[in-house]
């Protein structure tokens, strides 16, 4: 965002991320960009260190909330090739220092982040449906549904269009009776699958040579 603002201006904020991700998590307008974890056991064996870890962060991050720009004298010089130390400082202004432990945010130790996904309602009907496609008749019930569906396209587009279901299945029950039959049907997997099998290797090949050619913009 500091970007875009140096290089126009007049850019008008429409929303704030910060804002629409604690809308979005019925949270607070914080958005957390970083955090740290520590197995169980490394806990449980050294807590003493787990400690004396978090007691240093917390006041660190109560030292750069007042102090910002005490942070930009311990970035490495390598950082300002990627970000310029004047963009940092003025990227500060909008930036906010806040460091909570895990259950002072809401969360549980040792437990995971929490991972916002859509609330969508579903009717009693919908979740029924769901439950049994999920189950062990769902497949029988979607061929079911298929047909049904088939059944219906050939009652209204004809007969010219849409060949009759139950005249298909029989058709194909006596093609699969005839050595032919299975004949085409090896053929036809082991062109489709020579096919797949060139493209793969085709695409692999042009990759790896457009890989080591030096880009001409470089």
């Amino acid at each position: 965002m500091t970007i875009l603002v140096s290089k126009i201006p007049d850019l008008t904020v429409g929303e704030n991320l910060e804002k629409v991700y604690g809308l979005y998590t019925g949270g607070p307008a914080r958005m957390p960009i970083a955090g740290m974890a520590v197995h169980k056991e490394r806990a449980r064996k050294h807590p003493e260190l787990i400690a004396f870890i978090v007691e240093q962060v917390l006041a660190s991050a109560d030292i750069l909330a007042r102090d910002p720009g005490r942070g930009i004298e311990n970035l490495p010089p390598s950082f300002e090739s990627f970000v310029p130390r004047d963009l940092v400082i003025e990227s500060l202004v909008r930036d906010l220092f806040l460091v909570e432990k895990a259950g002072r945010s809401g969360m549980k130790s040792g437990s995971t982040c929490p991972i916002a996904q859509p609330r969508i309602k579903k009717s009693r009907c919908q979740t029924a449906f769901l439950e049994t496609m999920m189950g062990s008749k769902g497949p029988l019930i979607f061929l079911l549904l298929a047909i049904i569906a088939w059944k219906g396209a050939r009652l209204m587009f004809g007969c010219a269009l849409v060949p009759d279901p139950v005249g298909t299945m029989v058709c194909l029950f006596h093609l699969a009776a005839t050595r032919n039959f299975w004949f085409h049907i090896a053929m036809t997997l082991f062109r489709g699958g020579a096919a797949l099998a060139l493209a793969l290797g085709l695409a692999m090949g042009t990759g790896i040579v457009a890989g080591r050619k030096k880009p001409s913009w470089t």
